[in-house]
């Protein structure tokens, strides 16, 4: 059984319960079990994650179904299968530049709010 940190750059697929950590060849290394989603949580229990994304102005711009609760810690994923690529080839405009730098800014905000930030490539 693989810890929640084991995710951090790895190939990952997120379902209601678990998080599958995959390798290079697409094959399973690890399963992170006993998560639930912000999305799949029952409401009573959301209002006091709801919460601290409110207070940080992030409500909105950020998937609930990004949000992780694990052991009674919120961890948010980041799909960055985007950076990577534009890391590789750049920006096609302008536009795309701006809002690759407004997704950074959000997800600094996160981390500097005490949030972890798990970023992975979703398969």
């Amino acid at each position: 059984m693989a810890d929640i940190k084991d995710c951090i750059g790895k190939k990952v697929k997120i379902s209601k319960s678990s998080i599958t950590i995959k390798d290079d060849n697409n094959k399973t290394c690890g399963v992170v079990r006993n998560i639930t989603s912000l999305y799949d949580l029952q409401a009573n229990r959301q209002m006091e994650y709801y919460k601290k994304i409110r207070k940080l102005g992030l409500h909105g711009k950020i998937s609930i179904k990004d949000c992780i609760i694990a052991d009674g810690a919120m961890y948010v994923f980041r799909n960055v299968k985007s950076k990577l690529w534009h890391e590789k080839y750049g920006f096609i405009s302008e536009e795309e530049k701006q809002k690759a730098e407004e997704t950074e800014t959000i997800y600094n905000a996160i981390r500097t709010a005490g949030i972890e930030v798990i970023e992975c490539v979703y398969v």
